[in-house]
């Protein structure tokens, strides 16, 4: 009993193994890029830059 659980162990973990092996080789990672603000930085007691005044 022991030795086909370990069998199937093994199946599941070479058949894992086959599934994802090659995918990841191809694929270029790119390092995140920090968002840009467009317009000037809005202070922290100022009103809100789109005329509601709420802030």
């Amino acid at each position: 009993r022991e030795a086909q659980a370990k069998e199937s162990i093994t199946a599941k973990h070479e058949q894992a193994e086959s599934l994802a092996g090659d995918e990841a080789d191809g694929v270029e990672v790119q390092a995140a890029q920090p968002v840009l603000r467009q317009g000037p930085k809005v202070g922290r007691n100022e009103k809100c830059p789109c005329g509601s005044g709420k802030k």
